[in-house]
C-alpha cells in the first residue's frame, strides 16, 4: 500500500509540474503577442500622424509635402506626446511608451521609415519584438520583423 501511495504522489507532482511549465509558456506567448500588437498600434498612430502632417500646409504647422522638414523643425510641432530627444540621430527624436521605443530609421523627401522595438522578447527568442512603418505621400504600411 505504501508504494502505491508514493507512486500516486510522484505522478501528481509530475502532472502539476507539467501544468505549471505549460502555463508559463502560454503566458509568455500571450505577452509577446500582446506587445507585438501594441507596437503595431503605436506605429499606426505615429505613421498616420506623420502622413497627415505631410499633407498639411506649413502655415498650419505641417510639413507641406516634404518629410525633410522634420530635420529643420527644432521643436517638431507634431507628435509631442511621449517624445524625447536623442542627440546621436537625425532627426533627433524618438518616442517611448509603455509598449516600447520608436525612432526614425530613414527620412527622404517623400518617405519615412520608423522602427518600433517592444519590451518583450520576439519570435527568435533573442531580440525584442520589432516592427517597421514605411510612410509615403498618402499612405503607410507596417511590417512585423520579429
Amino acid at each position: 500500500m505504501g508504494q502505491q501511495q508514493l507512486l500516486l504522489i510522484l505522478v501528481g507532482v509530475v502532472i502539476v509540474g507539467l501544468a505549471i511549465v505549460v502555463g508559463i509558456s502560454l503566458w509568455h506567448d500571450a505577452a509577446e503577442q500582446s506587445n507585438r500588437e501594441a507596437i503595431v498600434h503605436d506605429l499606426q498612430y505615429l505613421a498616420s500622424s506623420l502622413v497627415q502632417a505631410y499633407m498639411t500646409p506649413e502655415v498650419s504647422a505641417g510639413l507641406q509635402g516634404n518629410y525633410h522638414k522634420l530635420y529643420k523643425d527644432p521643436e517638431l510641432k507634431i507628435l509631442k506626446k511621449n517624445r524625447k530627444k536623442n542627440p546621436s540621430t537625425s532627426p533627433n527624436y524618438y518616442w517611448e511608451t509603455d509598449n516600447g521605443k520608436y525612432e526614425f530609421v530613414k527620412v527622404t523627401t517623400d518617405s519615412v521609415v520608423l522602427r518600433g522595438e517592444g519590451l518583450e522578447i520576439g519570435r527568435d527568442k533573442v531580440n525584442p519584438v520589432t516592427a517597421y512603418a514605411r510612410m509615403g505621400a498618402s499612405s503607410f504600411e507596417i511590417e512585423i520583423t520579429n
